[in-house]
């Protein structure tokens, strides 16, 4: 019974070393594979490197820091354009409307699974809003916080009116 025990032990054991080693390595190859696509120097037409601020640096300094400059883009990505300047009419507010639950509502049940039930009521008919973002836009930014978020709408905060179902999420 003891060496049966311990057989299994050793048998887990090994296992979960192997779990260890297969996921180390793979998340190694990701990470190289990161580095080496966004952190690569931009090619101009006939294939060749264009040099840029980094090109006097080490090889490897280069590429870590192409990739960082390359995801803190992303993370830092503007929703909205910069605000029109005159003569161009630019609106005095910005409208944030959150749909989930207002007129929009996602519905789970065993036999149906997710379902999205809309209310009825048709936004813009005339096409009078200048932007419209869906949550596809901004998927991008879920490891951010919602402040930051607000500070990507690219657009003074004074002049946002943001309507939405839950009060935690328009806190300034």
């Amino acid at each position: 019974m003891k060496r049966k025990r311990k057989k299994q032990r050793e048998q887990s054991w090994r296992t979960m070393k192997s779990t260890l080693a297969f996921f180390g390595i793979w998340f190694t190859c990701m990470g190289a594979y990161l580095i080496f696509t966004l952190g690569a120097p931009e090619k101009d037409m006939d294939g060749r490197p264009i040099k840029d601020d980094l090109s006097d640096e080490n090889i490897i300094k280069q590429y870590i820091t192409r990739t960082y400059r390359e995801l803190d883009y992303y993370r830092r990505e503007k929703l909205l354009p910069d605000p029109l300047e005159a003569p161009y009419l630019q609106p005095k507010y910005t409208l944030v409307l959150e749909l989930t639950d207002i007129l929009v509502h996602p519905d789970w049940t065993y036999n149906t699974g997710w379902r999205i039930q809309k209310r009825p009521n048709a936004i813009d008919p005339k096409n009078i809003i200048a932007y419209k973002l869906c949550p596809r836009c901004y998927t991008f930014l879920w490891w951010t916080s919602r402040e930051e978020f607000k500070n990507n709408l690219n657009r003074d905060l004074s002049k946002v009116i943001c309507i939405d179902w839950n009060p935690k999420n328009v806190k300034v």
